[in-house]
């Protein structure tokens, strides 16, 4: 039996992302975390998502400040994710395409695409990923396309 998908669905103002696993809420994350990084609560259990200034590098850490799953920009399109013990890849499927993959080694193991009608809902297909480095490689894809959107306003 395959593993429910993570999605994220925009809401509100200021803007936040409902997170869920299958059809049962996991999280809210606001904007500005995704910016500036803050608090959020999976399982029941308290993490931190930190993110550098320029969006970088991001790390998620336990309520207890232990590094849960760490992320660093590799080019334009890429993220290095170094996660319970495993170093992955994180980029863009193809040219002109939204849809990002997870690979380990030379092995494709899930990805995150555009879901539905609004190009601001993602869903995750992460099979073997622990919940949390889930969500974290799902916010990594929120964060980098707000950014993008942001800097497509600026430059208009």
């Amino acid at each position: 039996m395959n593993a429910p998908m993570l999605r994220a669905h925009r809401t509100g103002f200021p803007s936040h992302y409902d997170i869920a696993l299958g059809d049962a809420p996991a999280t809210t994350i606001s904007a500005r975390t995704l910016r500036h990084g803050g608090d959020l609560v999976l399982d029941g259990r308290h993490y931190t998502l930190i993110a550098s200034p320029f969006g970088r590098n991001y790390r998620l850490e336990s309520a207890a400040g232990q590094p849960v799953a760490t992320a660093e920009r590799a080019g334009l399109r890429g993220w290095n994710v170094e996660a319970e013990g495993h170093s992955y890849q994180f980029a863009q499927d193809s040219i002109g395409r939204a849809d990002q993959v997870l690979v380990e080694g030379d092995r494709r193991i899930g990805h995150v695409r555009v879901s539905g009608w609004s190009s601001r809902n993602l869903e995750a297909d992460l099979p073997g990923l622990d919940h949390p480095v889930a969500v974290f490689v799902l916010i990594l894809t929120l964060a980098r396309r707000q950014r993008r959107r942001r800097a497509v306003t600026i430059a208009r």
